[in-house]
Formats: C-alpha cells, sequence, structure tokens
C-alpha cells in the first residue's frame, strides 16, 4: 500500500482480483515451491533446474524450434518422394 500509495480497499481489491494460484498451478509445465526454508528453496531450484536443462522427450523435441523445423522438412521430402513415384 505505502509503495503504490494505494488505500487498504483498494489494495484488496487487487488482490482478490488476481487469479488463484491454485488454477495457476494446473497451467504451469512447472511449479517450484519456495515456501519453506532458504534450504529448501535451494534445493528445489536445483530439481527443476535439472528438469529444464535435461534432454527433452520426443513430445518436447516436436514443438521445440528444431522439431518443427525437421518435421515441416520431412513432409516436404515425403511429398517431393510421393509426387517423383506417384
Amino acid at each position: 500500500m505505502s509503495r503504490d500509495g494505494i488505500s487498504e480497499e483498494e489494495a484488496r481489491n487487487r488482490i482478490d482480483a488476481q487469479t488463484s494460484l491454485d488454477w495457476k498451478k494446473t497451467k504451469a509445465d512447472i511449479v517450484m515451491d519456495n515456501s519453506g526454508s532458504t534450504q529448501n528453496t535451494r534445493m528445489e531450484f536445483q530439481k527443476v533446474l535439472k528438469q529444464v536443462t535435461g534432454p527433452l522427450g520426443w513430445k518436447e523435441f516436436c514443438f521445440s524450434r528444431e522439431g518443427m523445423a525437421l518435421v515441416l522438412v520431412s513432409i516436404i521430402i515425403g511429398s517431393l518422394l510421393m509426387q517423383k513415384f506417384i
């Protein structure tokens, strides 16, 4: 309230207007819990870091830029080969 120079009522209205955390969690790919101690948060961060820097599964790869490019090139080559043999 002091940072933004707003009343308590306006602050409560802003908080109430936010989307609930539970709903946001259902839409997130990764949720990091930082409600524990600093050490727990560090361990949680290391777990998330390992997850996001690890190798992609086939589904994640297909939806990446490189995967989409590979799919597109494969479709083009397949179409050209089909035309040649038909």
